[in-house]
């Protein structure tokens, strides 16, 4: 414990005073006892106990959670979310979105939030995230580690089917299938294709689904049994926007046609 006594002045009989003193002595953290003492010419006392806590340690920094680092994302109301920051006094928190790694170009300033998530309006881009906490009595924590990710709320145009032509029927039974290229309009983030052929126009029961193409072509290794198919392509981004192609139709037909053989019987 840290014991002092401070002198700080007198005051003429009948008079009022207010009296203010400067603590200079560095005073450990924890609680601490103030009583001050008046004493007039005849020696009576009084006396006025008070109590304090001293808190000079700042909270620490927080743990970024979602999004993920280096993630993508396809809406603009983005949910942030952090780990608490637990303090005596409590906290509050300052959320800081950029559109640099500097943060000099800074989107949003949020403070005095009091759960560990928020989600801000935002553009699309690339964004850049970071929080920290201040606690009950003003202590500043730093700053967690910079988090990036990028939103894209735009969605590909739909592929345009090419071949195998609609309606067509082919004696192929692992036929090509071939689309038009996506060009992800920006900001882009990266597509992939999903191809899906199936014997009903509803596309309930795939008989092949092939998903995560980067090339807008497809020669399926197994063989299809005759019939008509029907097809179609997803284009994705890495956002997870999707867009939709038409429905063609393919008969595939591998079954030769059956000769009939005809005698003649010549009428003589």
């Amino acid at each position: 414990a840290l014991a002092m006594t401070l002198t700080s002045g007198s005051t003429s009989a009948g008079q009022v005073s207010n009296w203010q003193k400067v603590i200079t002595a560095q005073m450990p953290e924890g609680s601490h006892s103030v009583q001050v003492v008046s004493t007039d010419n005849a020696a009576n006392n009084n006396s006025q106990l008070g109590s304090y806590d001293l808190d000079a340690t700042p909270p620490s920094a927080p743990f970024l959670l979602t999004p993920l680092n280096e993630s993508v994302v396809n809406t603009s109301a983005t949910g942030l979310a952090w780990t608490v920051v637990t303090d005596l006094n409590g906290v509050t928190y300052q959320l800081q979105v950029a559109s640099d790694s500097s943060f000099s170009t800074i989107l949003v300033n949020q403070v005095g939030l009091t759960l560990p998530e928020y989600s801000p309006s935002l553009t699309d881009g690339a964004r850049y995230w970071r929080v920290r906490a201040t606690d009950g009595v003003g202590n500043i924590g730093a700053y967690s580690d910079t988090f990036n990710f990028f939103v894209d709320t735009v969605t590909p145009p739909a592929p345009t089917l090419v071949s195998p032509a609609n309606a067509i029927s082919t004696s192929d039974s692992t036929p090509t299938f071939d689309w038009s290229d996506v060009v992800d309009p920006a900001p882009s983030s990266g597509i992939s294709y999903t191809l899906v052929a199936d014997d009903n126009s509803d596309f309930s029961s795939p008989v092949m689904t092939q998903p995560g193409l980067s090339l807008s072509t497809f020669t399926p290794v197994l063989a299809l049994s005759d019939g008509v198919y029907y097809w179609k392509v997803e284009v994705r981004d890495a956002a997870g926007n999707t867009a939709v192609s038409s429905t063609f139709t393919v008969r595939v037909d591998t079954t030769a046609p059956t000769v009939t053989t005809v005698t003649l019987t010549p009428n003589l």
